[in-house]
């Protein structure tokens, strides 16, 4: 048996399941399958950060017996399990190993940089945006809401915070924006009453920002789970039900509770074994390594990290398919380095560039690795 399906046993690791997944769901409303509700017409909304537990902890606390006339599923989100993977997957149909977004920070060859492709920006200094440089361009086109669109009229709706939805939009796409909660709701109730759209695809985000904040079972993350269902029974279920619309709710990842950070910058001894800065997200870096060093570097992770993290050789992962495919597509192979070190229980790893102000105030929620507060979403089909 491969030797790191025996280390994710050990360390309770929740391994993706993509047959029954976000991305798998989002694949049977294109295909037009049962699972997702008889009616004809769908709404997709994406709820970033929901949890399974969350939503079953909301529930469990708070009175919203509205939500318990409908079927709630246990599902998997893709991993790396963080927002800009299962964006990528979702829009585009494809696995992590077929797109190359591995994480909020992406190394491309092309530039000859880590990237933060969703910001337009160089890991180096996300705030500073460097359009002409097409860093948003190794986000490949979203193609499964195009396939949608081309037999059916497709709404994105997205909050002000979204720089760039995924499609542009033409005469069969229409692209709108809110600004709070209540305003995305009263949107979508009148685009449900004006019976234009066959598809809308709804990304709503402020739960996860709560729990980044806050941490994933705070009593302020139950209370904006709760109030967000509160608000849909209460402006949108009425029209809803008597509309020809099912409505799919599901989520990008879930968060677990931060209690230590490992911080790795240009002056730690493990620069010394790379061939530059690592690059992923809060819970998995992708490394590579310079191979005469790889002895030192996993005897240097085995004696001051093992507590806290995986090291393994990618290879290897990715032959478990992890990340959907046992093999990566060889144009974007290079994006998963030589070796992956993954965080082990509430650890959250991070990479600070030098020169670039740190916040002190890390966060208390984070995702993107393997626990099951991460890869579980709900699925619920109203």
């Amino acid at each position: 048996m491969n030797d790191f399906i025996n280390k994710t046993k050990e360390n309770n690791f929740i391994l993706p399941n993509y047959k029954n997944s976000n991305l798998s769901i989002i694949k049977d409303i294109a295909n037009r399958e049962k699972r997702v509700g008889e009616k004809k017409k769908k709404i997709f909304m994406l709820i970033d950060g929901l949890g399974y537990n969350l939503l079953s902890k909301t529930l469990s606390e708070r009175k919203i017996d509205f939500i318990k006339n409908y079927k709630i599923e246990k599902i998997s989100t893709v991993f790396p399990s963080t927002t800009t993977v299962a964006l990528t997957s979702i829009e585009t149909g494809l696995t992590p190993s077929e797109h190359g977004i591995v994480g909020w920070h992406v190394y491309s060859k092309e530039l000859g940089s880590v990237v933060a492709p969703y910001r337009d920006s160089l890991a180096i200094n996300e705030n500073l945006k460097f359009d002409q440089l097409g860093v948003r361009n190794i986000i490949p086109a979203p193609k499964l809401l195009l396939k949608i669109a081309e037999n059916r009229n497709l709404m994105l709706l997205f909050d002000r915070s979204v720089e760039k939805p995924p499609c542009n939009g033409g005469n069969k796409i229409k692209i709108d924006r809110y600004t709070m909660q209540s305003d995305m709701l009263i949107k979508l109730k009148n685009e449900i009453i004006k019976d234009e759209y066959d598809f809308i695809y709804i990304y709503y985000s402020l739960i996860d920002s709560i729990e980044h904040k806050y941490g994933p079972l705070s009593e302020a993350s139950i209370n904006a789970t709760a109030l967000l269902l509160n608000e849909l029974k209460n402006i949108l279920l009425p029209t809803l039900e008597k509309s020809d619309y099912n409505l799919i709710i599901t989520a990008d990842h879930g968060h677990t509770k931060v209690n230590k950070w490992l911080i790795i910058d240009n002056k730690s001894k493990i620069m010394n074994y790379l061939y530059g800065p690592p690059w992923g997200d809060a819970r998995i870096m992708f490394m590579n390594v310079i191979p005469k060093y790889e002895n030192d570097l996993k005897k240097y992770i085995a004696e001051k990290y093992s507590k806290y993290t995986i090291l393994e050789d990618s290879d290897e992962v990715i032959s478990t398919g992890i990340f959907g495919k046992n093999k990566v597509n060889e144009k974007i192979r290079y994006r998963f380095g030589t070796h992956i070190l993954l965080a082990k229980n509430n650890v959250a790893l991070e990479y600070s560039y030098p020169n670039i102000n740190q916040s002190n105030k890390k966060p208390t929620g984070i995702h993107s690795g393997l626990s099951e507060d991460e890869m579980r979403v709900p699925l619920i089909i109203i």
